[in-house]
């Protein structure tokens, strides 16, 4: 397995990528997990975990992402986890 470690402008640095992904870790500005997840969402392959950072930390600017990945269960699996600032785990099922 490759690790492909990005700084920087997400949306920038990730633009055109067509690549599969395995593991994709959100942590930056919190209204823009969503519509990052909605960009590489065809990137990720079955079984992929994407992992949100600091869900509880502000959650009314994480709620959008949060009801995407909690409802849509043909596409994932998701549960919070209560450490620090909160992650948001969820397993890629198409």
């Amino acid at each position: 397995p490759q690790v492909d470690l990005r700084e920087g402008d997400a949306f920038a640095s990730l633009a055109g990528l067509d690549e599969p992904i395995g593991l994709l870790f959100l942590d930056g500005w919190k209204g823009l997990y969503l519509p990052l997840l909605r960009m590489l969402q065809d990137n990720l392959v079955p079984g992929a975990l994407v992992i949100a950072d600091d869900t509880t930390l502000l959650p009314d600017l994480c709620a959008d992402y949060l009801a995407h990945v909690r409802g849509n269960p043909g596409l994932f699996v998701s549960a919070p986890l209560p450490v620090d600032d909160g992650l948001e785990v969820s397993v890629v099922l198409r």
